[in-house]
């Protein structure tokens, strides 16, 4: 339910473009959970971008993925090279 209505009512954070897919900024695999602040918008072409660059990459390279991650409460940790949330 929750894909679907993001799929239908978002738009891609890094170009503005409808048909998003979800990304988990924290993967599944990490322990990273379905909660809206974990799942980004993006549209397929930039979906994969991230899994190929990063997400540290990405936010520097558009400012929408970086303005979504803060508004959203991940902070970037330098020293240990990762996203981090409270929730997560």
């Amino acid at each position: 339910m929750k894909r679907k209505f993001y799929s239908e009512t978002m738009c891609c954070v890094a170009c503005g473009a409808s048909g998003v897919a979800l990304h988990h900024v924290r993967t599944r695999g990490s322990g990273g959970t379905n909660l809206d602040h974990n799942l980004m918008p993006l549209c397929q072409e930039h979906h994969n971008e991230i899994h190929l660059i990063g997400t540290s990459a990405m936010a520097y390279k558009f400012d929408g993925v970086d303005e979504w991650l803060f508004k959203h409460g991940w902070e970037y940790e330098p020293y240990a090279e990762k996203w981090v949330h409270d929730l997560e």
